[in-house]
This record gives C-alpha cells, structure tokens and sequence, in this order.
C-alpha cells in the first residue's frame, strides 16, 4: 500500500536517500517523465486518488518556473461552485 508519493525535478536519487534515513519506506517505485510538468501532473493525480492514505498531507507544489495548475483541484473547485449553485435558492422573477 503506498504510503508516500512525491517527485524529484533535480535528484531522484539523494530524494530517496532521503526518504530512507527518515524510515518512510522500505520499497519505492519511480517513472520518468519528459518534464517537470508531466511528472507534477502524475504527481498530482497519485496524491489526489491515494490521498486518504498517504502520510503527505500538503498537496504537491509546482514545479520552478512552471504556471501549472492542478487540474485534479480545478475539477473539484468546479464541482464544489456547481453544487453551490444548484444549493443557493433563486431570485424571484418577475
């Protein structure tokens, strides 16, 4: 069962080392992407589908120079103004 999910644009290598000396995990898997915006975007979609059991509670951060958001969060805001909408009693009309 996964517990961490996380991502390295510099150095995979000294992340997981990391990672090891704190005891997050024993066993760990990776994928490479072509960019930092592919990989926040795979980031983002493992961390929102495996959220209520990871250890990492803060949401992923964009990746340096990137003007990326989350489009995973921009559905859920979605979702949420569209139900408001559908909740909020409407105007009379006349």
């Amino acid at each position: 069962m996964p517990r961490y999910v996380g991502r390295s644009d510099t150095d995979v290598r000294r992340r997981l080392l990391r990672h090891c000396s704190d005891q997050r995990g024993a066993y760990f898997t990776y994928d490479v992407h072509n960019n930092p915006a592919n990989a926040f975007d795979m980031e983002c979609a493992l961390f929102h589908a495996l959220s209520p059991q990871l250890t990492n509670r803060i949401h992923p951060d964009r990746p340096d120079f990137h003007e990326t958001a989350c489009v995973f969060c921009r559905s859920e805001q979605q979702a949420a103004r569209q139900l408001r909408n559908l909740q909020q009693p409407s105007a009379p009309q006349q």
